[in-house]
């Protein structure tokens, strides 16, 4: 998502990047959203393109907005800078204790300081009191959402390109599938890829990443491992959805959160295989859900598998498992594997 007013179609960080580029921003900035890395990289990207590199730690500031008032941010922002063409004063997660003398305050910022917000998480704009709805009314929000396919695929290929790496078409695609990027509820970030690239481009032994690479690096999540298992069933392979289970159930995972994440993808894969018939393309299905374009096609993949009824059929059974559990007919672990026996 872009900044209020810009070209939605856009991510932030194309557009931020434009915007470096031509000089085209105010002097009062909010960088939000849920990939915390992207809101890193622009906050560094702004930083080198306005701060000289030897005055860095005299012209710019880090602070800790729960820590700090507005006059503590204020009498940062008045500091004129020593070398640099402004003076970059950011600050993290403030919530100001007055938002509405605020309004005045950020129209009559000082020329020389760039004062830049961050927030983690997306930001309400309707809240013309909030911080984020001020800034949108005298400055410029950039909201860094889960990055679409294409621009996840030129993110790592870039990576491993820099490393002198190359990887199939077919990889790529496995390693983004598998990585369970853009999944509701995912705590699995850039952050996280970025390391997981890390580790496969020390464990790989040629200049090609594998799939044995992957597999022996990626980052396991509750929503990968859910998928798979998922997966294993769909290709009729009930021991290695069994194997799945079971390391699930080892490592400490909660019986009602797998439920209530195995129930989550079967009711996507439902919604995405009615909408499917009704003529629908992943586009139109992936509007009207709101569910990231990855979701939606590894939906439609496994709901290829089984007919509407059957989805039905397995949704009921696993609301069946959750009462049982619930009221103590079954242990969870049994309940568990009743179910996957049933599908």
């Amino acid at each position: 998502m872009a900044y209020q007013g810009g070209n939605r179609q856009d991510h932030a960080f194309v557009t931020i990047g434009k915007d470096i580029k031509e000089g085209g921003y105010p002097n009062l900035l909010l960088l939000c959203g849920e990939e915390a890395y992207l809101v890193k990289w622009a906050l560094d990207l702004l930083v080198s393109k306005t701060v000289e590199s030897a005055a860095r730690t005299i012209d710019y500031t880090m602070m800790d907005g729960k820590e700090s008032t507005w006059n503590d941010i204020l009498n940062q922002c008045e500091t004129m800078p020593m070398l640099s063409s402004k003076r970059v004063v950011a600050v993290s997660e403030f919530s100001p204790a007055q938002p509405k003398e605020l309004l005045d305050e950020f129209l009559h910022l000082p020329e020389h300081t760039l004062l830049i917000f961050l927030q983690h998480g997306p930001c309400d704009r309707t809240k013309k009191t909030g911080l984020a709805g001020l800034i949108a009314a005298t400055g410029r929000i950039y909201e860094f959402e889960a990055l679409e396919e294409s621009q996840l695929k030129a993110f790592i290929q870039k990576r491993l390109k820099a490393a002198g790496v190359t990887v199939k078409p077919s990889v790529l695609s496995f390693l983004i599938s598998t990585s369970g990027y853009g999944e509701r509820d995912s705590s699995y970030n850039l952050y996280q890829l970025q390391n997981d690239l890390t580790k496969m481009l020390a464990h790989r032994t040629g200049d090609e990443l594998t799939i044995e690479d992957i597999n022996a690096c990626l980052s396991e999540t509750i929503e990968t491992n859910t998928f798979a298992m998922l997966d294993a069933i769909g290709k009729n392979r009930k021991d290695e959805a069994f194997r799945l289970l079971h390391d699930m159930i080892r490592s400490g995972e909660n019986a009602y959160r797998l439920l209530s994440t195995i129930a989550s993808q079967m009711e996507l894969m439902l919604c995405v295989k009615e909408l499917r018939q009704e003529g629908r393309s992943p586009l139109e299905i992936k509007s009207e859900l709101g569910v990231h374009e990855l979701r939606i096609k590894k939906a439609l993949a496994f709901s290829e598998k089984f007919s509407t009824g059957e989805l039905k059929a397995i949704l009921m059974n696993i609301y069946k498992v959750d009462n049982q559990i619930k009221t103590g007919i079954l242990d969870s672990e049994m309940a568990l594997e009743m179910m996957i026996a049933e599908i």
